[in-house]
């Protein structure tokens, strides 16, 4: 039997058949937008511009104090965002994207620390 009922998902109330608790919206698969037509965040960035410097995963976790595991993730993010095939193809996008794009600190307690690699003498 028929009865009204509040969606589970987003409160819409519908009629419930065999005791639906989601409504026919919420029940189609909704279509993702392509996760290429993001930019890349401010930690994605850093580490880009890490990435582009030749430190290995451990060393730019090391310096943005993150676990290693986080770091790959992000790279995995990078490669989707930037449509990448691995770390050369990613560094040789982000820095083609960078041309017109304002730096990027490295430092993860100091958004203001300038643009540089740590071991230059400023």
């Amino acid at each position: 039997m028929p009865e009204r009922r509040n969606c589970f998902r987003c409160g819409f109330e519908f009629t419930s058949v065999d005791g639906q608790r989601i409504c026919s919206t919420c029940r189609k698969p909704q279509a993702r937008p392509d996760i290429r037509c993001r930019p890349l965040s401010f930690r994605e960035n850093q580490v880009c511009k890490l990435l582009c410097d030749g430190c290995p995963n451990k060393e730019i976790a090391a310096q943005l104090h993150l676990t290693y595991e986080t770091v790959k993730e992000y790279m995995n993010r990078i490669f989707k965002k930037l449509a990448a095939n691995n770390r050369t193809h990613a560094a040789m996008i982000w820095l083609a994207q960078q041309r017109e794009m304002p730096a990027i600190p490295v430092s993860a307690s100091s958004p203001e620390t300038p643009l540089g690699h740590p071991f230059e003498s400023q």
